[in-house]
């Protein structure tokens, strides 16, 4: 469909190492009034470094969380963006699209 004043967050593998293919959906992420939330399979035992790079390498949104994170996206402009978790030495990565 067709959506005014909003974007949507197309999340898609794009490289995830030290994980099976088991592993994948432990983490995943969704946009919903501006706010980026991104959730683990077992929250209560994750602390991982989020980071978010647009499309020419550059770290736009860094954090670190204890648990499930909702992270402020408002500031940042349309685009492709790259979303990575590292948790446990086990990185995540989801290419993120902001309409």
């Amino acid at each position: 469909g067709e959506y005014r004043d909003r974007f949507y967050l197309q999340i898609a593998p794009v490289a995830m190492t030290g994980v099976s293919e088991n592993e994948a959906a432990s983490i995943y992420a969704y946009e919903a009034n501006g706010q980026l939330h991104i959730q683990f399979l077992d929250p209560a035992n994750t602390t991982a470094s989020i980071e978010l790079f647009d499309m020419s390498g550059r770290m736009v949104i860094g954090a670190t969380a204890k648990g499930n994170i909702s992270i402020d996206i408002n500031g940042i402009g349309t685009g492709v963006y790259i979303l990575r978790a590292i948790n446990n030495g086990q990185t995540y990565s989801r290419k993120i699209v902001k309409q």
